[in-house]
């Protein structure tokens, strides 16, 4: 294997955890701000690659498999599509009054930061 063969699985590799550790920080924080009541919205949060998730059953199933298959270039979809999702994220709970995803989001470019600090470091 040549020089550059190796040096390009290397950052091959690399990016492929980044994304990993990204998705699961994000899904984890956006899970844990969840309001609950009866406990079915939080547990109907849904992961999947190349297209969003249709689910509404409530298991939440599979985020961490999802995220375990993530390559570079994949398109992650997190997703909630029970009805009152929305309202939930624009203040209807006094739990979670400025929602949750959009919190997460906010913290982001830090936490890219931080997982290109501690990947960096391998």
């Amino acid at each position: 294997m040549s020089q550059w063969s190796k040096l390009n699985t290397k950052q091959k590799n690399k990016l492929t955890k980044l994304g990993r550790a990204v998705a699961l920080q994000m899904t984890s924080a956006v899970t844990k701000r969840s309001p609950v009541d009866t406990g079915r919205f939080r547990s109907n949060w849904y992961s999947s690659v190349g297209a969003p998730s249709t689910t509404v059953d409530g298991s939440g199933a599979g985020s961490n498999s999802v995220i375990k298959g993530m390559q570079p270039g994949d398109i992650f979809y997190f997703v909630n599509n029970l009805p009152y999702a929305h309202k939930l994220e624009y203040g209807h709970s006094d739990q979670a009054p400025h929602g949750m995803v959009r919190i997460t989001i906010a913290e982001f470019s830090p936490l890219v930061d931080a997982q290109v600090k501690l990947i960096s470091r391998e």
